[in-house]
């Protein structure tokens, strides 16, 4: 058996007469003019358009879509990295790969991230630090093969390097040879050794002394008792000066004289062999670049020519300007010859011609009548 419906829950059932009385009172009821319920309608729409637009505070305030964070790029080599190349591939808009502007990831970087599963912040800063590190390896290589092991040092060894140039550049100032420096060092330390008392050095130090002081002397033309007369090197101011024909300040007048003119002339075939080098040099080189310039006429010269270059500046290193030519062609001719090209491939072989076709001139067309078809053809494969 069937419960019975319920009028109040079953849509199906059947109204009741308390309902059926009720509708016909709404219908039989005073209605309101339609003008008077567009009213109220325009009154109920002023009102819903003039209210604010606040929820109520127990209404529930929707919160916005979750951002997912941007994902952190793909390993190189791993699928999803092909997966991504093969994307970008496919879309047209997509920035062409291998951009020298953009790095391409270490893969052993990335592979690190990817273990210590980094988040995009973190990764960025990684691989700064991690391209900081690599920058400075070669810097920190240096410095460990020059000896400095603590940054402490390395102000230090920088003083140390500035004041080494300033002194080597005050000796260059000088004009002085290394030979001539290292006497100078000698000379500061046997001084210095006998003004400590040491007799030895004393000595060592009045012969350097006396050495320069006679060679300064000598090129003065000017006389120190006991260590350069320089009436010594004429033998006749000395005759002279015995024989009582001139005296002594006389002869030293003379005996300069010659001496700063000999100085002179020294210094003027110092010059003149200067020119004379610095032109035979010139001369010789000009010599090598004729021959360079005559040279590519052989085919073989383009391909010996850097072993060649490298024996020329051997040459011109170990032998004086006056040999450079001869001994660059004795190099040249010591040169094996290059291999020879390959053979150009054959050419194609040319068709002959068809027995079918006409070879030669052809016949002045002469327009002329046939009887049939075949005639036609045939004088047409005759040439007629």
């Amino acid at each position: 058996m069937h419960a019975p419906a319920d009028p109040n829950t079953d849509p199906n059932s059947a109204p009741s007469a308390d309902d059926v009385a009720g509708l016909d009172a709404a219908i039989a009821g005073d209605a309101a003019p339609a003008e008077n319920t567009d009213a109220a309608l325009g009154e109920s729409l002023d009102r819903a358009i003039s209210e604010d637009d606040t929820p109520p505070a127990d209404a529930p305030v929707d919160e916005p879509a979750a951002v997912d964070p941007p994902a952190a790029d793909p390993v190189p080599g791993s699928p999803e990295a092909a997966a991504a190349e093969a994307a970008a591939a496919a879309d047209p808009n997509a920035p062409p790969a291998g951009d020298p502007a953009v790095p391409a990831p270490d893969a052993e970087v990335e592979a690190e991230i990817t273990a210590l599963g980094l988040k995009e912040k973190s990764a960025a800063r990684f691989r700064e630090l991690t391209a900081e590190v690599k920058e400075l390896a070669p810097i920190r290589e240096q410095l460990t093969a020059a000896g400095i092991k603590d940054l402490a040092d390395l102000p230090r060894v920088i003083q140390r390097s500035r004041d080494a140039d300033d002194l080597i550049s005050m000796v260059q100032e000088t004009g002085a040879t290394p030979e001539q420096y290292g006497m100078t060092l000698d000379y500061l330390r046997v001084v210095n050794a006998a003004q400590n008392g040491d007799p030895q050095a004393a000595e060592r130090a009045l012969e350097m002394i006396m050495s320069e002081a006679q060679a300064l002397a000598q090129a003065l033309g000017r006389e120190i008792p006991g260590v350069h007369d320089p009436i010594a090197a004429h033998q006749d101011l000395v005759d002279a000066v015995k024989a009582g024909e001139v005296d002594r300040a006389r002869a030293l007048e003379v005996a300069n004289a010659r001496t700063q003119s000999r100085a002179l002339a020294d210094r003027q075939r110092s010059q003149v062999s200067e020119q004379q080098t610095q032109q035979v040099a010139e001369n010789a080189r000009q010599q090598l670049i004729a021959y360079d310039q005559q040279m590519q006429a052989d085919p073989q010269y383009v391909a010996k020519r850097p072993m060649l270059d490298a024996l020329v500046s051997q040459i011109r290193q170990a032998l004086p300007p006056q040999q450079w030519l001869a001994a660059t062609q004795r190099a040249y001719a010591s040169i094996p010859a290059p291999p020879a090209p390959p053979a150009p491939p054959a050419a194609p072989a040319v068709p002959a011609a068809s027995p079918m076709r006409a070879t030669g001139p052809r016949a002045p067309m002469t327009p002329t009548t046939f009887d049939t078809v075949e005639d036609a053809l045939e004088a047409a494969l005759s040439g007629r």
